[in-house]
């Protein structure tokens, strides 16, 4: 016979199990280490900053998006100068969300931002392409685990990259929808 404390156990671990994210680490898409030992943030951060990657194709398959991944962080590297690949994480049109610095480590935005900011890259062209219903929960839920976390205050700022520098990033597509998300903030470069 169940009581209400033992349907509770069951509903939190069910909860737990489905609502914990399954985040790909850098060591399964092969990063290379960073050049230099990676910056923190002021944690916890007050931004979250939203990105595209721009690349031409956008990946629905993980081995797509793992070659995609690699690929940017070597044109970040010794393309761009960067120490490593620029965005905190990546979200993919294959339901996967992957570690790109990770957490508590400066990305690669303008000054004024990148001390207290993660940055989120939608693999893709969102000029072209439209976000889908998984890739726009995933972008949530990480948010929702960088608050729990205690890496995001729960007050934070989402902001577009277009907001912090002159560039059409992350796309009108995306931009379009995270500017009715609640957290969104009305600034301009």
């Amino acid at each position: 016979m169940f009581n209400l404390f033992n349907i509770l156990l069951i509903a939190s671990f069910f909860l737990y199990f489905c609502l914990t994210l399954k985040i790909t680490k850098r060591e399964d898409w092969y990063a290379e280490s960073p050049k230099s030992k990676p910056k923190s943030i002021i944690s916890p951060a007050e931004f979250v900053i939203i990105h595209h990657t721009e690349y031409p194709l956008s990946c629905h398959f993980e081995t797509n998006c793992l070659r995609i991944i690699k690929s940017l962080q070597k044109h970040h590297m010794y393309k761009e100068g960067y120490d490593d690949i620029g965005y905190n994480f990546l979200i993919g049109f294959d339901g996967h969300i992957y570690e790109g610095r990770g957490w508590g480590v400066q990305a690669q935005h303008p000054s004024a931002y990148k001390f207290n900011s993660i940055g989120i890259a939608c693999l893709g062209n969102f000029d072209d392409d439209k976000p889908d219903t998984v890739m726009l929960q995933n972008i949530e839920n990480l948010i929702d685990e960088a608050i729990v976390e205690g890496y995001l205050q729960s007050d934070y700022i989402l902001l577009g990259h277009r907001q912090i520098k002159t560039t059409s990033c992350p796309g009108e597509n995306l931009y379009n929808v995270i500017k009715t998300w609640s957290n969104w903030f009305d600034i301009r470069p």
